[in-house]
């Protein structure tokens, strides 16, 4: 008898201990995707260029993600989809001895590598829904902070645009990631989930985030990932007025432009102001890159990442920086390296089973048509950037399940 009294004690101290590495273990994870997500945003302005103070400070942060996040892995065999794109990272990392500004390129090379790294060692351990609150609650407090310090004069918009505040970012960068914390919050409510305290007051921040920071493509794919998301019967009704807005707001766009047309202001530097409602002019620099002379092993291996920009086809200005993911890669890193970045891109959907199992999900859905729309008309999947890690996230190893989905509100609290 007291043999077993013995033994059952010592399962349940077997037990414990294994809580509470288990909490540990997750801890360690949350920290380390926090700080990727943080270091994935592109900060802009002086102090911001690649190879200073800034660059240093993002390498320090992902080497203490690295650092928590392998404290707190589960050993488990990468993905595919994230072997992948270190091939494509790779790929770029030799095309820059072949393109200019080599220490550039390998910069941005070596952070890309280091995200993917931090962030397989988190995925396999949490999976992807809770992955993507956390990542809204990041969203959230970075977007609060910014629209605060704009209320306070501290953070003035320019061309009618908000800026991020802490770290500084381009408004496409603060839409980017406003428009995924918006589909990871709205989709689970509009589908008739209770919102939580925080969640309510997240939905209009990041709302006005999105709007204010005047991104066309950020717009666009946030409406287009909502139809996507909220086309199914179990939307209980409240996803068709979303619907109806989204469709409207899309057809608004494409056909008369942006309602809030001094949102999109640009100034030329002929010192003109004019109303870009179109993509013609991204559509006209991803034709320029195209016909760019290149070498046989530029045209297979790019020319690094460093590359951003290409001649304009204006008389204008002598070069234009080139946006659209797809574009960009075949310029950074070849022929070879985009078809590294498209077997990866496939493979996150499909998680390596050939079928679309996790697209099931309305929230991972959601995602999926956020990133895709957004994917053609910025970098944000060839080079780091804060559409990363939502598209790594979509990677988790362990599916989403209903006991998944209840703990995912008890991630530790960022706002």
């Amino acid at each position: 008898m007291s043999t077993g009294l013995a033994v059952a004690g010592m399962r349940r101290a077997h037990c414990a201990d294994a809580a509470v590495e288990g909490q540990a273990s997750t801890k360690c994870l949350t920290l380390a995707w926090v700080i990727a997500i943080a270091t994935s945003m592109p900060w802009s302005g002086p102090a911001a260029a690649e190879g200073g103070a800034a660059a240093l400070l993002k390498f320090s942060l992902l080497a203490l993600a690295a650092l928590l996040a392998y404290a707190g892995r589960k050993r488990t065999a990468w993905p595919r989809s994230v072997k992948a794109l270190l091939v494509y990272c790779a790929i770029a990392a030799a095309g820059g001895l072949l393109g200019p500004d080599f220490d550039v390129s390998f910069v941005r090379s070596a952070r890309f590598s280091g995200l993917l790294v931090v962030s397989a060692w988190v995925i396999a351990g949490m999976d992807s829904r809770r992955l993507l609150v956390i990542y809204a609650r990041v969203g959230t407090v970075f977007v609060g902070v910014s629209l605060l310090a704009m209320l306070l004069g501290v953070n003035p918009l320019r061309s009618g645009r908000l800026y991020g505040f802490l770290p500084p970012t381009h408004p496409n960068n603060v839409g980017a990631i406003a428009g995924l914390a918006l589909i990871t919050l709205f989709v689970p409510w509009a589908r008739g989930d209770k919102l939580a305290r925080w969640q309510g007051v997240s939905l209009l921040l990041l709302t006005a985030g999105v709007i204010v920071s005047g991104s066309r493509t950020s717009i666009l794919a946030t409406a287009f990932g909502l139809c996507v998301a909220l086309v199914q019967r179990s939307t209980r009704g409240r996803g068709v007025p979303v619907l109806y807005c989204c469709v409207l707001l899309i057809t608004l766009n494409s056909l008369l432009g942006n309602p809030l047309h001094s949102l999109y202001i640009r100034e030329s530097a002929r010192g003109t102001e004019f109303v870009d409602i179109t993509f013609t002019g991204r559509s006209e620099r991803w034709e320029t890159a195209i016909e760019v002379e290149r070498t046989v092993p530029q045209t297979l291996f790019g020319k690094g990442m460093a590359v951003k920009s290409v001649p304009s086809p204006h008389a204008f200005t002598a070069a234009e920086p080139l946006d659209g993911s797809w574009v960009s890669a075949f310029v950074q890193a070849g022929l070879l390296g985009f078809a590294a970045l498209l077997v990866g891109f496939v493979l996150f959907l499909t998680a390596g089973r050939g079928k679309l199992r996790r697209l099931r999900d309305p929230v991972l859905l959601g995602v999926v048509g956020f990133v895709v729309p957004h994917s053609i008309f910025e970098s944000s999947l060839n080079d780091v950037s804060v559409v990363l890690p939502a598209l790594v996230a979509l990677g988790a190893t362990r599916p989403s399940t209903r006991a998944d989905d209840a703990l995912a509100p008890s991630v530790p609290r960022l706002a």
